[in-house]
């Protein structure tokens, strides 16, 4: 695939391509190779010609791209299946590339598993299988009946009221066991509030983040 796009200007020719490609503007390397703008209903000038091209290697020809879709949502419900024969999965790509999957069930606790260690290990295997072939080689998110979602938005909160009792207190917080998705959204989210850092600190189910005050 070329990656090259045509328009009568170069916002239009850029609009193009990127929506052709399923990126956004900041997701994309651009460059300008012909800047003619059509004039006279098009009949002159050529137009205007540039070659888009995703950042972070991301395969956006259409038929790797699918090639990947289909490889994430069959591995997924095959492993899904296990559990739940009727289980639904659906992918959606995220801006940064990454492929992000669902899974519906009504055996969503059993799919879950304990602190969202089943959950893991399936999101562990797709991305496994995923980035053994380098033509589908992209980072996999799997969720199941919105478990992540709601639990990025009780850490938040959690890690909210947990770090003004640490400056106000000046003690260090021991945050309940978690698992590893869980610390990596503690730790992301510590990075973002001024004056505390964060660890992780246990083994196996009894790992856990601690709070404290930035040295």
């Amino acid at each position: 695939m070329k990656f090259v796009y045509r328009g009568k200007n170069v916002r239009n020719a850029i609009k193009k391509g990127r929506k052709k490609l399923g990126i956004s503007e900041g997701d994309a390397n651009i460059e300008i190779i012909q800047e003619k703008p059509r004039i006279l209903f098009g009949l002159l000038g050529g137009g205007t010609k540039v070659k888009i091209k995703p950042k972070g290697g991301f395969r956006s020809d259409t038929g790797e791209t699918e090639k990947t879709y289909e490889k994430v949502k069959d591995y997924t419900r095959m492993i899904a299946g296990l559990i739940d024969k009727k289980a639904k999965v659906s992918v959606e790509r995220t801006k940064g590339g990454r492929i992000n999957v669902n899974i519906n069930s009504s055996s969503k606790e059993l799919i879950i598993g304990k602190r969202g260690a089943t959950l893991d290990a399936v999101e562990y295997i797709v991305n496994l299988v995923v980035k053994r072939d380098p033509l589908t080689r992209v980072d996999v998110s799997v969720d199941c009946a919105g478990y992540r979602k709601n639990i990025s938005a009780k850490i938040k909160d959690r890690v909210k009221k947990a770090s003004i009792k640490v400056k106000k207190e000046n003690k260090p917080v021991k945050l309940e066991p978690m698992d590893s998705q869980t610390r990596k959204m503690v730790h992301e989210q510590i990075k973002r509030i001024e004056g505390v850092e964060s660890e992780s600190t246990g083994r196996g189910n009894y790992r856990h983040v601690v709070i404290k005050r930035k040295a």
